[in-house]
């Protein structure tokens, strides 16, 4: 029967090749890299997993990436998002916040993108889908194929954000069929936080496996932020994330601040050092050099009191609190990490106080295990990131390996903070900054800790802040996006995807069906309708 069943996917993946592959290997190569260039405008099309209210890192970068990409670049672009009933949108989004339509949600988004990509206008078109939250994985899936929901013509690109987790329960069009240049950005590491369930080694290979297929079957490209999933075809590592440019400007405050700080420091030494040598000198001379260094200070005056005045900051210390860390309160983010070496710092040096921003499902045995130590860490809640009481600390720690690339660091990095991060392949990017700390063990993070808790972290270049912005970002994007000649799959790529497809089918089908028997959504009190500028979608009751 195993048998059979292989022998029919070969047959069908060949059929399927014949009427389609070649036609496509052929449009393709003749799109080469200028899909891409400066040719007419056509449509940039984004798909996510996720929408702003809900403060998710595939809600909040795909958000910023198609406002900046249609600052930068004359194409339409469309943002396409799942909207989710009001029974679900409860489950996630802040407290209190509700979007009886998607056009008022739709309203939320732009206003939340034009606040924080400090652009004027966000000129993005948003389209819905019709979705459910599924607590028990803590993910919203489609309930509808979403890539027939698309525009059709004029569509130079249609990035994935997370390509993996819009195909796990899809058994629709292949989107590589459907569109010639499709480009996947993957978010999270699966298969690294598969590991961590009942059968770790087994889970992470399933998941490593499914990921690995679903990425070749629907991308042509599939872009990593970071090199954590290893073995995947036609991929490229490049962070094509950017930060909100409220935490560039606040870096560029800190920044000033500091660099002024330091001009302190040197008029101090070198006042100092004046001084000593004027005690070995004749009276006489000792008034002169006094004299003339007191000038010296008054000419630098107006100028050290116009750059305080512009940052608006304390002239006082750049920063008022010590360490911190702000994440979700799961145990894969790090917290077990973190604990870890503190304990072992306090064991050499003293207790260091540690405040912890976040909310989230492992929070009470988080503090649970943290009181257990007898560790000085505070647990603050939720909070803004760049609001100005989490300004103030000086040093961001996070130990989380798992994280493909955190966006939380970003943010520290680019407010001029001391970050402290592990050796790890998610934090490649993070090296090249001077404010970031790296340790391999429990003797390099309690060396970094003390440096940072002790010494001023160095201002950011106007060069290395932009490296973070979205703006940097978006060039990096373009120029990974684009597929040369040679880089599209050729004709035995495309009849061993072909083959691969059918097989795909049937186990999504099953996948979908275990789904809906063991981790159903909740059950809807009424229905939902989705839509914006066309038909409207129904979300029915049980539609599941």
């Amino acid at each position: 029967m195993l048998v059979r069943l292989l022998s029919l996917a070969v047959r069908c993946g060949v059929c399927a090749f014949t009427l389609s592959s070649a036609k496509r290997l052929v449009c393709n190569r003749k799109r080469g890299a200028a899909l891409l260039g400066n040719g007419g405008a056509g449509k940039i099309i984004i798909v996510t997993t996720a929408a702003i209210p809900w403060r998710t890192g595939t809600a909040v970068n795909p958000a910023l990436r198609a406002a900046q990409l249609a600052a930068d670049t004359q194409h339409e672009v469309v943002l396409v998002v799942p909207f989710v009933p009001v029974e679900d949108q409860r489950l996630i989004f802040p407290e209190g916040v509700t979007c009886s339509t998607p056009q008022q949600q739709e309203t939320i988004i732009k206003a939340w993108a034009r606040e924080h990509s400090g652009l004027q206008e966000t000129d993005f078109t948003v389209l819905f889908y019709a979705a459910r939250y599924y607590p028990a994985s803590r993910c919203i899936f489609a309930t509808e194929d979403v890539c027939r929901l698309l525009p059709q013509e004029q569509v130079l690109l249609v990035l994935l954000e997370e390509p993996e987790h819009l195909n796990w329960y899809r058994a629709g069009s292949r989107w590589s069929n459907q569109f010639s240049h499709v480009v996947g950005v993957l978010h999270t590491h699966y298969s690294g936080y598969a590991a961590d369930l009942p059968g770790g080694p087994i889970n992470k290979a399933a998941v490593g496996l499914v990921c690995r297929v679903v990425c070749r079957l629907h991308c042509h490209k599939v872009l990593q932020l970071s090199l954590l999933a290893r073995g995947l075809t036609r991929s490229a590592v490049v962070n094509v994330h950017g930060v909100s440019a409220k935490f560039i400007t606040a870096g560029e405050k800190k920044a000033a601040l500091l660099r002024w700080q330091q001009q302190q420091r040197c008029l101090q030494t070198r006042d100092q050092q004046q001084q000593d040598q004027d005690q070995q000198q004749k009276q006489k001379q000792h008034d002169c050099v006094l004299q003339h260094s007191n000038d010296q200070q008054k000419q630098q005056q107006p100028q050290q009191l116009e750059l305080v005045a512009a940052c608006g900051l304390p002239v006082q210390s750049a920063f008022s609190k010590g360490a911190y860390f702000l994440g979700k309160a799961l145990w894969d983010k790090g917290h077990g990490g973190m604990m870890q070496l503190l304990a072992a710092h306090e064991a050499k040096h003293g207790q260091v106080p540690v405040d912890v921003y976040g909310s989230g499902p492992d929070l009470a045995a988080i503090e649970a295990e943290a009181a257990r130590r007898g560790l000085a860490l505070s647990f603050k809640g939720q909070a803004d990131h760049c609001c100005p009481a989490l300004q103030e600390y000086k040093v961001f720690i996070n130990c989380c390996k798992k994280d493909v690339l955190a966006t939380a660091t970003a943010e520290a990095v680019a407010m001029n903070k001391w970050a402290l991060l592990p050796h790890a392949p998610c934090n490649a990017f993070f090296a090249q900054f001077p404010n970031v700390l790296l340790f391999s063990n429990a003797a390099e993070f309690s060396a970094a800790l003390c440096k940072a808790l002790e010494q001023e972290p160095p201002a950011l270049s106007a060069r290395h802040l932009r490296e973070l912005s979205w703006a940097a970002a978006t060039e990096r994007l373009l120029a990974a996006a684009s597929i040369q000649a040679r880089e599209w799959p050729g004709a035995a790529a495309q009849l061993w995807d072909d083959c691969l497809w059918v097989p795909y089918r049937l186990f999504a089908l099953l996948f979908i069906g275990a789904r809906n028997t063991f981790a159903p959504a909740p059950k809807l009190q009424q229905q939902q309708q989705c839509g914006a500028g066309g038909p409207l979608l129904q979300v029915q009751q049980l539609m599941v």
